[in-house]
């Protein structure tokens, strides 16, 4: 299904000024299809990472 802005209604949730080309953190949110854990699981309040979450977590 291509972007179609009338019916795709996103807000945004960057702060307002902030310069995102500077070095800094960030957190990043992936949606995955049908919830699958692509990275791992959090067991007892802490993240498992599988093979694929440690390479992640390398990068």
């Amino acid at each position: 299904m291509p972007y179609d802005p009338k019916t795709h209604h996103r807000r945004s949730i960057r702060w307002t000024g902030r310069d995102y080309a500077q070095v800094g953190f960030y957190f990043v949110t992936v949606c995955t299809h049908d919830h699958q854990y692509l990275f791992g699981q959090v067991i007892d309040d802490a993240m498992q990472l599988n093979a694929s979450g440690r390479v992640v977590e390398a990068c």
